[in-house]
């Protein structure tokens, strides 16, 4: 019925409900949610007050056009953009309906205002699926067969750094492709998600955007996972201490309430492009643009970023310790944007499906299936995050001691097609059949 392209089916689960920071599925199982909707449902689930402000203001207006008739609700959201975006410049803000049509948008803005038309992101990104933003994407799995080569030829992928030492060779080669003077902007995630919770070196953000600036590129940041306090900051770039000239925003910002993004950028940059050269009929959406503002109010006078802070603190001094089982290889991440590598492929993929059936739901990704996505809400209790603890830490002994039952792997062999990221190189099940020498 669904085409099989929206289909990377983790578990074979179906939800039907959401309340606090629980998910039930459609037979009313119940589950701790540790993936927030892919980072969106920011705030957790069924809030009224979010919910009225959305339906007040749909009874009033439901729709506008934006772009032919302005309204109240988006330029107050607008407002609050630029007020909690990094720069003390002059911003305005482009609207879009999701994280995809704002990196779009982004691309444009950069190749107008700068003449230049090459765009430079970093191997294994992933910045979204339609026009430009699948070219800026790096996993060639989502590529294959469009022609996109053939069709635009302006985009180029770096390694991503992980360590001090990679970071000179990087800024070589991204320095080698400045000089040609085709480089209009380099297009970075702060946190490389889909890759595995991939953190650079805490001065590489400052050098690359000071090499940017000798050539004239535009910094931009791919805030669409990272950002609306994720990361226990507004933005993850916020975490670097550098200012972009353009951000790009999405997923958590309308907590799933609403499909909404943005660019967020110098105001003399944004307006290089013309009259209508971005635009969708439903960007400015009046009630999507409430509920978005009502989000990240939420966010700020609730002091969920604060809480972001505090509960990584709690898991991090949990989970650190699995790293003395041979099957971790290491855990990582900023707040409430976390990380827990296996070492082996598709170990992380069993283990969350064991997680699934403990009652915690997490994700995965990664090239290999190889990293535990662990991104709850921002409202989690102390409480819920020791108990989603503990039930990692059981299912980490259950693989280290070769106790996972057979039908979870079963299961997951039946279920899993894993995460986009994992899909470019299809999980290896054969390396799991070590785990079949006890269970049921």
């Amino acid at each position: 019925m669904i085409g099989a392209t929206q289909n990377a089916c983790l578990y074979g689960v179906a939800l039907e409900e959401g309340n606090g920071n629980y998910v039930i599925d459609v037979d009313g199982n119940k589950y701790l949610d540790f993936l927030s909707g892919a980072a969106s449902n920011s705030i957790g689930y069924g809030r009224k007050d979010v919910v009225d402000t959305y339906a007040k203001t749909a009874m009033r207006l439901q729709h506008s056009c934006f772009v032919y008739n302005f309204n109240r609700e988006a330029i107050e959201l607008a407002e609050k953009l630029i007020d909690i975006t990094p720069g003390n410049f002059e911003k305005k803000v482009l609207f879009g309906i999701s994280g995809s049509s704002s990196i779009d948008g982004a691309i444009k803005v950069a190749r107008k205002y700068t003449r230049k038309k090459g765009v430079i992101s970093f191997n294994n990104s992933y910045h979204g699926s339609t026009g430009f933003a699948i070219q800026a994407t790096h996993l060639i799995n989502l590529t294959e067969g469009l022609f996109l080569d053939e069709l635009d030829e302006g985009f180029y992928h770096v390694p991503f750094p992980i360590k001090e030492e990679d970071i000179s060779d990087i800024l070589l080669e991204t320095e080698t492709l400045l000089k040609k003077r085709i480089i209009g902007a380099f297009l970075v995630e702060p946190i490389q998600g889909d890759a595995g919770v991939l953190i650079p070196p805490n001065n590489f953000f400052k050098q690359l955007y000071n090499l940017l600036k000798e050539y004239d590129a535009l910094f931009m940041v791919d805030e669409i996972q990272t950002g609306a306090g994720r990361t226990g900051k507004w933005w993850g770039i916020d975490n670097f201490d550098v200012v972009p000239d353009i951000l790009i925003c999405g997923k958590g910002i309308s907590g799933g309430y609403a499909p909404i993004s943005a660019v967020i950028g110098d105001g003399k940059i944004i307006d290089s492009l013309s009259k209508t050269q971005h635009l969708f009929t439903y960007s400015g959406h009046p009630p999507s643009c409430a509920v978005t503002k009502k989000v990240l109010d939420i966010i700020e006078q609730e002091k969920l970023m604060e809480n972001a802070l505090r509960i990584e603190i709690l898991l991090r001094r949990e989970l650190e310790k699995l790293k003395d089982y041979s099957v971790v290889k290491d855990f990582r991440g900023i707040g409430l944007m976390l990380g827990l590598e296996f070492a082996g492929e598709s170990l992380a993929g069993l283990a969350a499906m064991r997680c699934v059936e403990y009652g915690l739901y997490p994700g995965y990704y990664g090239k290999y299936n190889e990293v535990l996505r662990l991104q709850p809400p921002l409202t989690l209790t102390e409480k819920e995050a020791l108990w989603a603890a503990e039930i990692i830490k059981n299912v980490i002994e259950e693989i280290a001691n070769k106790e996972v039952p057979k039908s979870c792997i079963e299961d997951y062999t039946k279920y899993a097609c894993g995460s986009i990221c994992s899909s470019c190189e299809p999980p290896n099940f054969d390396n799991l059949s070590m785990h079949l020498e006890k269970g049921d």
